[in-house]
């Protein structure tokens, strides 16, 4: 029985792979890192070199995710709405279970906890190992982001603020105007794109027509409404240094 108990925890202890899980906020701000292309610090960095980042976008897998890694003493981060301090489960105690295989000896915290081990790698398996969707989602997540076009709003924002003060949609025209022709010239190749962004990014803020850029801002920055153009402003994770200029003569001719 023990041959076989310590081979069963020499298994467990190969396959569990420490795991920590960002927040929402976290991720979201790793999202906003990955488009301005690494111009901010991500969450993520410091932990990742130990511990791999997996997210969900379900909230209540998230926390599933959260409640296995604290529970496997890979993190100190707790799921949303647990229970009390009292009513908690302790991280695991892998000394326990050692010592128990080593000793050989069945007594009852060795058999709650080994117990315990069991049943969290069965949820580490169903939840991590063998999840392909869980582990896709993060990157899901930042390119449904990036295909939104978020990054691009932002800097509408920007664009529009410097040059109104009510940012109301009848007002706009004038800067709108202004801000497609720039993205059309960069587009076209007459202007150079300021970095870290390319061309592509700037033609994303333009209507199409027949498959080719227009020299008009989409229908969808000019809909956005007051209320989340003063959200974009008032977001102080993004700031004007993480945008391209918000001049004209800022762009360079090529």
């Amino acid at each position: 029985m023990w041959i076989e108990i310590a081979h069963d925890y020499r298994e467990i202890k190969a396959v569990l792979n420490p795991f920590w899980v960002p927040s929402a906020a976290q991720w979201d701000l790793h999202v906003l890192c990955v488009l301005t292309h690494r111009q901010m610090e991500s969450p993520l960095t410091a932990r990742s070199v130990v511990y791999e980042p997996i997210y969900s976008v379900d909230a209540s897998r998230r926390s599933a995710l959260r409640a296995v890694s604290y529970e496997l003493a890979f993190s100190h981060d707790l799921p949303e709405n647990w229970p009390t301090f009292a009513e908690r489960p302790p991280p695991i105690n892998y000394d326990l279970i050692a010592q128990g295989i080593c000793d050989r000896q069945s007594t009852p915290a060795f058999i709650h906890e080994w117990g315990r081990l069991k049943e969290l790698y069965g949820r580490y398996i169903e939840l991590v190992h063998h999840s392909e969707r869980v582990l896709a989602e993060g990157g899901q997540s930042i390119s449904g982001a990036a295909e939104g076009h978020r990054i691009q709003r932002y800097w509408y924002a920007h664009w529009i603020r410097q040059r109104l003060s009510t940012l109301k949609a009848r007002d706009r025209s004038p800067a709108e105007r202004e801000l497609a022709r720039v993205c059309f010239r960069i587009a076209n190749g007459s202007l150079r794109p300021a970095r870290p962004y390319n061309r592509q990014w700037y033609g994303r803020l333009l209507d199409e027509r027949a498959g080719i850029a227009a020299e008009q801002i989409k229908g969808s920055y000019r809909n956005l409404s007051v209320k989340k153009l003063r959200e974009l402003l008032s977001d102080a994770r993004i700031s004007e240094r993480h945008l391209p200029p918000l001049r004209v003569e800022a762009f360079r001719l090529r």
